[in-house]
């Protein structure tokens, strides 16, 4: 494979972990002060928090098929985002106007900013690739 394409595929991973930490779980969350659930993506049809799960699986498959070697950390990383998935219990975020239920989102989001940091450490460092542009950039 290519380095144009190991970045490209790499910048994807990285760009759906971001996202999903920015904007899936970061919108609903608001501000402590101003939280706005109404914001929380596929929130009628309850599956905010699958959608979560699902970009994590789908980021870290595509890691694992970018990697020919062992992902210790992100495997790790992972199963630890599944366990705080896990105790949430309203999965389209509507409960985050309290404070249990949002610190258990912010938990969340800090689980998938630490796959995102294992996939950078395990693969970016190991090719000595950084990402490249995408769309959320803003460039």
């Amino acid at each position: 494979m290519t380095a144009e394409a190991q970045r490209a595929l790499y910048t994807q991973v990285l760009s759906t972990l971001e996202f999903t930490a920015n904007k899936r779980l970061g919108l609903p969350l608001g501000t402590f002060a101003r939280p706005r659930p109404a914001l929380a993506e596929a929130r009628r049809s309850g599956r905010s928090l699958r959608q979560v799960w699902l970009a994590a699986q789908a980021a870290h498959s595509l890691a694992t098929a970018l990697a020919d070697w062992d992902l210790p950390k992100s495997d790790a990383a992972l199963v630890q985002l599944e366990k705080t998935a896990e105790a949430i219990k309203d999965p389209s975020f509507q409960d985050v106007t309290y404070p249990q239920a949002r610190l258990r989102v912010e938990v969340l989001q800090q689980a998938v900013k630490a796959l995102h940091e294992a996939i950078a450490e395990e693969i970016g460092t190991r090719l000595g690739i950084a990402p490249g542009f995408n769309a959320q950039d803003g460039d």
